[in-house]
């Protein structure tokens, strides 16, 4: 079980998120949510609220037929932040092509909730980002 009240929220989104349930619920993030991803900066902008997040999971599975999510280690720090250390196994739609992706995760919270998130496909990143390197 999760340390704290953040750690578990983190913990339930990509427990289910890893089951292969891509939905958020609103107890889960904050209305004003918005998510940085490589998919929305080639769009130009992050998915916002509870239906951007997840567009993003609808976008991911038209790229990815399988996606396994291995969390490896959580962190949270003074700035109201999770850093998510982990791996992706990912297989590619249309193609035998398989692939292990590192994935650093930083949610900043307000008001208790994940206000912000930002996946980074490098673990040095995430740390970076979340002021732990």
């Amino acid at each position: 079980m999760a340390a704290s009240p953040r750690l578990a929220i983190v913990e339930g989104l990509l427990k289910r998120w890893t089951a292969g349930e891509r939905t958020v619920r609103d107890d889960e993030i904050h209305p004003d949510a918005e998510l940085h991803t490589r998919l929305a900066a080639a769009a130009g902008e992050p998915y916002r609220g509870r239906e951007g997040i997840e567009q993003w999971g609808r976008d991911l599975g038209d790229l990815f037929e399988t996606m396994e999510l291995s969390v490896e280690e959580m962190i949270e720090n003074d700035e109201d932040q999770v850093l998510v250390i982990s791996t992706a196994e990912l297989g590619t739609r249309g193609s035998d092509v398989t692939f292990t992706q590192a994935i650093a995760w930083v949610f900043t919270f307000r008001d208790d909730l994940p206000a912000r998130m930002d996946v980074f496909q490098s673990h040095a990143e995430g740390r970076k980002a979340a002021g732990l390197l």
